[in-house]
Formats: structure tokens, sequence, C-alpha cells
């Protein structure tokens, strides 16, 4: 699977979800996109946002901005749709990382349905954050070097609005891929939901 598309339904998901795993993924040469679905209202701002995106190692010309309302995604269902079959056509990804089943926050759920029912004919991982899951179900471990991580924490830094946030913290951020890697006898890891396998 080396083209893949993130689904990020705020600017920071993709990488507090995933950033390790993307930058592992660039290094290894596979062509990562990233769309993300709304920005404005939520404190960011433009220059950071892509800061952070480009310290992951993600291309400029890889990266997708839509500005649908913050917390009303249900009101957009369609839209989004649209928007996901066009991005089906236009990348014909291998590989779709969104959140997972189990995250109950409202847009994060308005997403990744939508996402199945575009990319349903596609490999779909589920991304998790822990504050907004209770049961979810590891079942993919991607193994990281700390250098990964390092570069997810950085990322994360560049998003100076946000910091304040309990869950930027590098040390529990670094903690969570501590522990999921010990799962797997491996230093850190991220884990994912297998939502859909097309090998």
């Amino acid at each position: 699977m080396n083209k893949i598309l993130v689904i990020s339904p705020h600017p920071d998901d993709m990488t507090l979800g995933c950033g390790g795993t993307i930058s592992r993924f660039i290094e290894e040469g596979k062509e990562v996109w990233c769309v993300v679905l709304s920005w404005l209202d939520q404190g960011f701002n433009m220059a950071e946002i892509e800061n952070s995106f480009l310290t992951l190692g993600l291309k400029r010309e890889n990266l997708i901005i839509w500005n649908y309302p913050v917390r009303r995604f249900n009101e957009y269902r369609q839209e989004i749709l649209e928007d996901f079959v066009k991005l089906r056509t236009k990348i014909a990804p291998e590989l779709v990382l969104c959140h997972s089943t189990d995250d109950k926050h409202q847009d994060h759920e308005i997403a990744r349905q939508e996402a199945y029912r575009a990319f349903k004919w596609n490999s779909i991982w589920g991304y998790e954050l822990p504050w907004n899951t209770r049961h979810f179900k590891a079942d993919i471990f991607v193994s990281l070097y700390r250098r990964n991580i390092e570069r997810k924490i950085k990322a994360l830094n560049c998003l100076e609005s946000q910091r304040a946030r309990q869950y930027y913290d590098p040390k529990r951020r670094e903690a969570n891929a501590i522990a999921m890697g010990e799962k797997v006898g491996q230093d850190f890891c991220e884990v994912f939901e297998s939502i859909s396998q097309i090998i």
C-alpha cells in the first residue's frame, strides 16, 4: 500500500492519532495525502497548520484543506461524501486512515461514516484518540522509531494556538506510544482498528 490518504476532520486529529505512522510512511517513500475537513472557528491559523504538516514530511501539494463548519458535519453529509468521492477519483488511495468506529466526537463520527461510504473498496484503518474512546479495538500495530515520535511531537508543537490542551503534552504522547509498543514487544507503536482490509 504505497498511496495513502489520511482524513483529519480538524487540523490536529491526524497528527495526534497517527503522526508517527505518517512520518514512518513518508520515510519509506510512500505517497501520503491529507485532507482536513474544517479549520476555522477553532483557534488555528493557516501558517501553523501548514508548518505542522510540513514538519511531518508531507508535501504542501498533498495537503487539501476544506472548511466545513465545526461540529455541524451532520448538516453536510452529502457534500462531504461527494468531496470524498472526488478524492477517490483524484488520488486512488490504496489505504485510507480515518477515526476509529469507537470515537464519539460528532465530527469524527460523520467523517468516518462518509469515508467508509466513499472508500469501502479500499483498505481503511481507524486511528485512536484515547480521550474520545472507551472500547477501542487495536487490530494493527505500526512499529515506530523514536525519531518518528519526536517528529510527531515537533509537529504538534507547531500548533501553538492549541498547546495548552492536556493531550498535547509530549510526555503523554510518548507514554502512549510506549504503552502500545509494549503490547507487541516494540519500543514505540501507534495502533489502528481494522475497518476494512483489501489485499
